[in-house]
């Protein structure tokens, strides 16, 4: 799967354990997935890697030195707000799991069952292009409400909208004149 079928998924690991980055990348490649990946160890190599490598998805450990995935997701949120972060993580209480999916996380899976990891990936990447598929539809349609509001606004014709009782709900200004 690519972002977008366009080119290779763009994979950030935020993990400071490289056998664990190996693993994670050897069950995405055993899954088929087709993507490049770079690691980043830090909050400073990961904003580096935003705006440098502008990953597409953001696989994350949960604890790192200095950070956690939530400092991870709101780095994101303000950096990167449409990129998906999955905590990747070798243990994780049901609440902190809870807290990182309130504060944004589009996932979580355990180290321990990394054969999930693909599925999630793929979701992540689904939900992901939802929304943007989703924000060209509403930015479209408010495209449209502005040609016709200006259309109706500016014509010389009277325009009004009834509803079945016969009260007005919208009257253009030509119908002042009518």
């Amino acid at each position: 799967m690519a972002a977008g079928n366009r080119e290779a998924l763009r994979i950030l690991l935020l993990e400071d354990t490289p056998a664990d980055a190996q693993l994670m990348e050897q069950q995405l490649r055993r899954a088929g997935l087709t993507f490049v990946c770079r690691v980043a160890d830090s909050r400073e190599s990961l904003a580096a890697a935003l705006g440098e490598f502008a990953p597409d998805l953001v696989l994350a450990d949960y604890r790192l030195p200095g950070m956690t995935a939530l400092d991870a997701i709101e780095l994101l949120r303000h950096a990167a707000p449409s990129v998906p972060l999955i905590v990747v993580t070798g243990s994780l209480s049901e609440e902190i799991a809870a807290d990182c999916i309130k504060a944004g996380a589009t996932d979580y899976v355990l180290k321990e069952n990394l054969v999930r990891l693909p599925s999630a990936v793929i979701r992540a990447m689904e939900l992901k292009q939802a929304r943007e598929d989703a924000a060209q539809v509403h930015d479209e349609l408010r495209e449209r409400e502005q040609r016709y509001r200006a259309l109706v606004e500016h014509s010389y014709d009277a325009v009004a909208l009834l509803d079945p009782r016969g009260v007005v709900q919208y009257a253009s200004h030509s119908t002042e004149r009518v």
